[in-house]
Formats: structure tokens, sequence, C-alpha cells
């Protein structure tokens, strides 16, 4: 099963809004892409983190076995724990579904995010 780990705030599924922030989304939705079934919600436990936000739940969504990940933005520490990781990162335009994300992925339609950006 191929797995995508996407990134909300409010909500528990695929009617969520992606969040705008990968390692201080409040939670993620984990669904088969094949499918696209929603396969479990999780709490972001890393999210308050006073450092480290991206890092913490980078390995979240590997102890999840998301295989990929949806959100508005990528941080840096994000950006490597997930490179580390073999785990593709896609950012898509805040506000956008995660159902409509999880389709545009099956589909095809989101290029991997490979920029690493400097904050």
């Amino acid at each position: 099963m191929r797995r995508v780990a996407i990134a909300i705030g409010e909500g528990s599924d695929l009617d969520a809004r992606v969040g705008p922030h990968f390692g201080r989304a409040e939670r993620f939705l984990v669904a088969d892409v094949e499918t696209g079934a929603l396969v479990e919600v999780r709490q972001n436990t890393a999210a308050q983190d006073a450092h480290g936000a991206g890092t913490g739940a980078a390995g979240l969504v590997a102890d999840l076995g998301a295989g990929e990940a949806i959100a508005g933005r990528f941080g840096p520490k994000a950006y490597d724990a997930l490179r580390a990781l073999g785990i593709a990162m896609y950012q898509v335009p805040e506000g956008l579904l995660a159902r409509e994300a999880l389709a545009q992925l099956r589909d095809g339609k989101l290029l991997p995010f490979e920029v690493k950006v400097i904050e």
C-alpha cells in the first residue's frame, strides 16, 4: 500500500484543509494513494515543540508508514529529515482540501518538492 501523510489543521477527514506548515500541523491524515481511502488520523505531538517540530513530525510520518507527505510548506529541518528518511514531499496551495490534494497526487499532477527553503 502506497501511503501519504497529509498535514492538516482542523478536521479529521479528507474534507479538512491542508495545513500551511508541515511541522506545526495539528494532525496528519494518512491515506492510501491508490484507493483514496483514509487509513488513519494521528495527532502531531511535535507541533508544540519549541524547536525541531519539523524533525519530530518527520519521524511521526515515518512511523505511520507514509512514503510521501503533503503540506502547504516544509521548513528546512523538516526538509532535511524527510529527505534523510526517503519520504517524498509535495507542496500544495494553502486552502486546498486534503481530498483534492490526494486526487492530484494520485493523478500525477503534483511534482515532488525538491528545493530547500532557508528561514
